[in-house]
């Protein structure tokens, strides 16, 4: 698997998805300012996304660029206080 950036303009939400998830992006967007981006929004070659819908709100909002759009690799933690 080959781990690459894309620019936000690139991901296309699925459009069947079933989560209503838009009152929590405040709380995504929290999450990434304080730890980073760092579970990637998962695609179809097609940029049709599989999984990470939340995530791309996220970025939307940032208006993020592919040199600063996810993920970059992570490293082995051990406990979760060390993320």
């Amino acid at each position: 698997m080959q781990i690459v950036n894309w620019p936000v303009a690139k991901f296309a939400p699925y459009e069947r998805t079933l989560r209503k998830n838009d009152p929590v992006v405040g709380r995504m967007v929290a999450s990434i300012q304080e730890f980073g981006f760092k579970i990637p929004i998962l695609v179809r070659s097609s940029g049709e996304i599989v999984d990470g819908h939340l995530r791309l709100k996220a970025a939307q909002q940032f208006a993020l660029t592919a040199e600063s759009a996810p993920p970059p690799p992570l490293e082995p933690v051990s406990r979760v206080g060390d993320l």
